[in-house]
């Protein structure tokens, strides 16, 4: 994930090999979450995402990729908050709920049931 929080672009974009393969524009308040797919055999990646508490959905699939480690998937929650300065780029950023799993995918971001 990338983001440029010193200029006007308020994009996250999820890029591969420096190509941008998904954006979505920043909302103060707004709580991120976000599941990379990754598949070290065919060494292909795919993004997972939703807002709030609404369950992941795949918004990106099989792109190819440079994919090495253990075979897990990993899970980051992001929330981006104005913190009062003056200056427009004021801000704070959370990260929270970062775990690895084996496949399939949980995309319930909402907690057990």
């Amino acid at each position: 994930m990338s983001g440029d929080s010193a200029s006007s672009d308020n994009t996250l974009r999820w890029c591969v090999g420096g190509t941008s393969h998904w954006t979505t524009q920043l909302e103060a308040g707004n709580w991120y979450n976000f599941a990379y797919d990754i598949d070290f055999d065919a060494q292909m990646v795919g993004l997972w995402a939703s807002n709030g508490s609404s369950p992941l959905t795949q918004v990106v699939s099989g792109v190819s990729a440079s994919a090495s480690t253990n075979s897990a998937d990993w899970h980051i929650g992001e929330l981006r908050l104005d913190n009062g300065g003056s200056d427009s780029a004021a801000e704070d950023w959370f990260w929270s709920g970062i775990f690895v799993e084996k496949a399939p995918i949980t995309a319930d971001v909402a907690g057990p049931k």
